[in-house]
């Protein structure tokens, strides 16, 4: 029996997409250019793709700029294709040679829509089938000379949904499939102009940076370099004549599972920003291994923190080394006279002795909270007990829960010599944060942004409930959390029946609730939601698992959410066999085996070192970089995590490596085996028949033309195995 195990060193994150920015195909090759059976109709490279948006209430115009570039030798003929996003209306078309303006004459959408439709078939590049069923324009482009640009401009109109306050603008960007390199530049920089107050801006898909003008007039900003871009661009605006905003969006998969993603922005008119009176208890590790640098950066870090403190604040101070003390007999009001004597106390820190982190937090946890107001107590450390109790577990123990109530701790580690299990553990047992830095003044940074954070609490012990026949589950994130000025928060979950969604959180003692009702599911957008939930979940699993030890039950969900949505953890290393090695079952093999790397059995690639490596280790750099990178996993509010892993790991991007052996089209992830593209549904699939269509076939196209979620998944490849409308079929070339 033959035997091919192939490593998957690469992971590619595409999100299916709705539409396409414009890309040109050259239908026909000139002579002599060679003629080979399968030939690439996309031989430009897209040097750069700028988009210009202004948003005035629900009517937004769009400019696109892209230029493209023919490396080759020869002398092309192409069509542009412009696919549009539905109601969009084109009011300028443009293209420049040799700095000149051409005019440019478009085809009306139906009849540009057979003509894509012919020019699919022709070409036979499955690529092309992902646009079906959308609105085309066409513009045919001659002659591209050899090693020339050309540059379109294209301006269009549209209409934007709106929904309780919520306005919602999708820019079509995909162009992974057709440009030949990565594009030098894309950015999409948009100007937002609302008669009502516009409360935030927010992008699940891309990292959007914005800026407030003022109450009606936003900017926001994505931009990135040397990448192809591979799922479209949505902007969430959340405005509000009077009041908070709650934006709920759900996608119900081929399984029948509905997922939620809902964001929560609190309106300033409504929670204004004043300060709100906290204790906080800074406690400060001042044993011998913290002399020079990093005492010096932490004690900068603790001047600016009480500096910020008002009045009604009450602080504590606790250093400890081998021995731990308050500075004060207990929280005190940082009154004038106060806050001078805690920065002199500071600045005469010396480190000296060794570290007896239990008697720190038994006198930190001592401290008794006054009612109705947050508690936030700053751990910072460099290392690992070495007096009093030394095993974690124990250590743990003494923190119980009833002094930690209303505590929340929040970790600083500093270096890589330090217990990196206990400061995770002390951070999530008490709904805190923890967070690393290297052993040099990046603690002062990291410490400094802390506080500017969350100096101003809008609400506090956030919760998310259900009535009315709502019904919820695996909801992240799932402990109470308080939400500051300038931030969004975002829930991920699975959802059930119908009802409303309540938001419960507290104010200076008050709490204040907010009832969001749940809509119909929408099967074609929003496919990035199971994708957010999963990262999410993998996120939680990861931290039981790093906190806890492994088990075979969380390990294997893991596996199942890695295959099915295409994340990279600690066991996405899969081997695949080819369907010779699985006959063994007495039911036909229509999806390959998956077998995951035994965790840390063997060792892992270097090639899929992608920050997970140190999960199990309790202290170190690896250990401190996999914690991070598990609670981004846990907070994952957007796509691009999933992009920065891709970017980092993907060799393709930099020239080198093989072909992608993963992908994504229609909300599922498909795997190459051998050349045959398999999708990761067909590993639950209960039929035991593959129905068998040739590619080109006139049964193929009229597949591909029926449906576009099925036209999606045939644009992966010329062989592509799946799952549609409750049978297998099997695409053969």
């Amino acid at each position: 029996m033959k035997f091919l195990a192939k490593l998957l060193l690469l992971i590619v994150v595409a999100v299916p997409q709705i539409f396409a920015d414009g890309f040109i195909i050259i239908p026909e090759p000139p002579f002599p250019y060679p003629q080979p059976v399968w030939r690439d109709p996309f031989p430009l490279e897209v040097k750069y793709h700028d988009v210009s948006v202004t948003v005035d209430g629900l009517i937004a115009k769009t400019k696109v700029d892209q230029v493209f570039f023919n490396p080759l030798n020869y002398r092309l003929e192409g069509q542009y294709i412009f696919p549009v996003p539905e109601g969009a209306v084109i009011t300028s078309f443009k293209m420049f040679v040799d700095g000149k303006e051409l005019k440019a004459e478009l085809l009306d959408a139906e009849k540009a829509k057979k003509l894509y439709q012919e020019i699919v078939a022709k070409s036979k590049d499955p690529a092309l089938l992902e646009f079906t069923g959308r609105n085309i324009y066409t513009l045919k482009i001659f002659p591209i000379e050899p090693r020339s640009d050309r540059r379109i401009i294209i301006e269009y109109v549209q209409n934007l949904e709106y929904d309780n306050g919520t306005v919602r603008y999708l820019y079509p960007l995909n162009t992974e499939k057709f440009s030949a390199k990565p594009l030098q530049r894309v950015s999409v920089k948009t100007e937002i102009t609302s008669k009502n107050r516009i409360l935030s801006l927010y992008s699940p898909t891309h990292e959007t940076k914005s800026e407030r003008k003022d109450d009606n007039h936003f900017t926001a900003l994505y931009e990135e370099k040397n990448v192809k871009p591979d799922k479209d661009y949505l902007l969430i605006i959340n405005t509000s004549a009077k009041g908070s905003v709650a934006d709920l969006m759900i996608r119900k998969d081929e399984d029948g599972k509905e997922f939620f993603l809902l964001t929560f922005t609190p309106d300033d008119s409504e929670f204004p920003v004043e300060y709100i009176p906290k204790d906080v208890v800074f406690v400060l590790d001042v044993s011998g291994s913290m002399a020079g640098e990093k005492l010096q950066a932490a004690q900068d870090a603790l001047i600016y923190c009480i500096s910020r403190l008002k009045d009604k604040d009450r602080l504590q101070i606790i250093q400890f080394g081998t021995e731990a003390k308050k500075l004060f007999p207990a929280l005190v009001p940082v009154d004038k006279t106060q806050k001078e004597s805690a920065l002199d106390k500071i600045r005469k820190m010396e480190a000296l002795g060794g570290t007896n982190i239990e008697e720190a937090l038994q006198l930190a946890l001592e401290e008794k909270p006054a009612s109705n107001r947050p508690f936030y107590i700053v751990f910072i450390t460099d290392g690992k007990p070495t007096i009093g109790e030394r095993d974690e577990n124990k250590l743990l123990a003494t923190v119980d829960q009833k002094a930690l109530a209303g505590k929340k701790i929040f970790t600083f580690g500093i270096g890589y010599d330090i217990n990196i299990l206990l400061l995770d553990k002390l951070a999530q047992k008490s709904g805190g944060v923890r967070n690393y830095s290297p052993p040099n003044s990046e603690v002062e940074i990291a410490i400094s942004n802390f506080f500017n954070k969350i100096e101003s609490p809008v609400l506090t012990d956030i919760t998310l409930s259900t009535y009315g026949g709502l019904k919820t589950e695996l909801t992240y994130p799932n402990q109470k959390f308080d939400l500051y000025k300038g931030s969004v928060a975002v829930f991920a979950g699975l959802i059930e029946g119908e009802g409303k969604f309540r938001i419960t959180g507290k104010r200076n003692g008050k709490e204040f609730s907010f009832d969001v009702a749940t809509n119909k599911p929408n099967e074609g957008d929003y496919e990035f939601i199971p994708v957010i939930w999963a990262m999410r979940r993998t996120g939680y699993l990861l931290d039981l698992i790093r906190l806890n030890g492994e088990s075979k039950e969380l390990k294997d969900e893991i596996i199942y959410l890695s295959k099915k949505y295409g994340l990279i953890t600690p066991y996405t290393a899969f081997l695949i066999l080819e369907d010779e090695q699985v006959t063994q079952t007495q039911r036909p093999p229509l999806a390959p085996k998956f077998k995951d790397t035994g965790g840390w059995a063997d060792p892992i690639p270097d090639a899929f070192k992608t920050g997970f490596e140190g999960l199990k280790a309790g202290e170190g750099k690896e250990s401190a970089t996999a914690s991070e990178k598990v609670r981004d996993y846990s907070s994952a509010d957007e796509l691009n995590h999933r992009d920065i892993e891709k970017r980092a790991s993907d060799p393709a991007l930099d020239g080198s490596g093989s072909a992608p052996k993963i992908t994504d089209a229609a909300g599922r992830a498909f795997y190459n085996n051998n050349g045959l593209w398999i999708d990761s549904f067909l590993d639950s699939f209960k039929g035991n028949q593959v129905k068998k269509i040739e590619f080109g076939s006139s049964e193929y196209y009229e597949l591909a033309f029926s449906n576009k979620n099925i036209a999606k998944i045939l644009s992966v490849g010329r062989n592509v195995r799946f799952v549609a409308n409750g049978e297998a079929i099997e695409i053969v070339n």
